[in-house]
């Protein structure tokens, strides 16, 4: 439909992974039907320009991968929150998947005896899994709690599980050291440039595919 209208589409801040390049490849008519259609694409990895090459987009630049050019906000933090927290050693578990936050309540477990004040915040990637995370990290004994609750921080928590859109930032600003979901499973990792320029160190598994350019950079700067 933008095509007849005569409107320009410009992919912006593009990134295809091997997956999804293999996904698209299987539908050939399809996929070179919508990506001939592309006036112009953005590309954020080299990668990803071989892919859009071959799926049919004709005018592609490389510009890198705009997260790198943000600019830094205002977060907005509670007062009440970080006055709960200033006294935690705190460390966040970013953009989870099932069962990674079983790993990440045992993980808990094995310190919170030998680092007191120890506090694990869980951002799961789809809060809508967040009653059954609670649920899991209850089974294990540990201390939970919501953000959405909007109760004051018990002393005793073990687990402080965010359950709301839009705030990653926010509690990474209260750690150090964060651990990218995603990469414990097949699933590819997850962005970590939004926990390094609030001056974390970065955890991660095996599973990183998706942002291996990113961490190359990352690494090479370390």
């Amino acid at each position: 439909n933008l095509k007849k209208k005569d409107i320009p589409i410009i992919l912006l801040n593009a990134r295809i992974t091997s997956k999804s390049f293999n996904r698209w490849r299987k539908l050939s008519i399809f996929s070179s039907d919508i990506f001939s259609k592309i006036n112009l694409a953005l590309s954020q990895n080299k990668e990803t320009i071989k892919y859009l090459k071959n799926l049919g987009t004709k005018k592609i630049k490389f510009f890198g991968n705009l997260k790198f050019y943000r600019e830094k906000r205002n977060l907005n933090i509670n007062s009440k929150l970080f006055n709960s927290f200033k006294n935690k050693k705190i460390w966040c578990s970013v953009s989870t998947h099932s069962p990674e936050e079983i790993k990440i309540g045992k993980i808990h477990k094995n310190f919170k005896f030998s680092k007191k004040n120890i506090l694990t915040i869980v951002i799961p990637r789809h809060i809508e899994r967040s009653e059954s995370i609670i649920n899991e990290f209850e089974n294990m004994g540990l201390n939970t709690q919501r953000h959405s609750a909007n109760k004051k921080v018990s002393k005793k928590i073990d687990i402080y599980v965010v359950d709301t859109y839009g705030d990653t930032e926010k509690f990474c600003s209260f750690s150090n050291i964060v651990f990218m979901g995603g990469s414990f499973i097949n699933h590819g990792g997850q962005n970590p440039l939004e926990a390094v320029r609030l001056g974390n160190k970065i955890l991660h598994r095996p599973n990183i595919d998706n942002f291996k350019e990113v961490y190359k950079i990352l690494k090479q700067n370390r």
